[in-house]
């Protein structure tokens, strides 16, 4: 059966915009991570920290405000919406730095960053 024009052409002038579509689901999901609490026991004063989403190519803001992180100190971190594997950036008072990928976050009370190399990063649960 054949539509006449006149019925054809009013549908191909409606912008995409007005025809419905459902939404694409983020994949994977984030969620509110809430809080963690970073230990530093690396031995070194920690001058910046980066946690990042995992397959996001800008590592974010730097999540110490400018305040260094003393070997031995903790800082609570608000860590926001995000996926549950995040990877991480510590750059130490002597310039060095480390990194690790996919941190498993999810339900974590601490993360307490110890020594290497490789620096390795110890999840404690709430």
């Amino acid at each position: 059966m054949k539509l006449p024009a006149v019925l054809i052409f009013p549908l191909l002038a409606l912008p995409a915009a007005a025809q419905p579509t459902a939404p694409a689901p983020l994949t994977p999901p984030f969620q509110d991570l809430g809080t963690v609490t970073l230990r530093n026991a690396t031995g070194l004063p920690i001058r910046q920290f980066f946690l990042w989403n995992q397959g996001f190519a800008a590592e974010g803001e730097e999540r110490l405000g400018g305040a260094a992180l003393p070997a031995g100190g903790a800082r609570e971190l608000a860590l926001g919406m995000g996926q549950c594997g995040l990877s991480l950036r510590a750059v130490f008072a002597d310039g060095s730095e480390q990194r690790i990928r996919l941190v498993q976050i999810c339900g974590a009370g601490e993360l307490v960053l110890e020594p290497g190399p490789p620096l390795t990063a110890r999840v404690i649960a709430r």
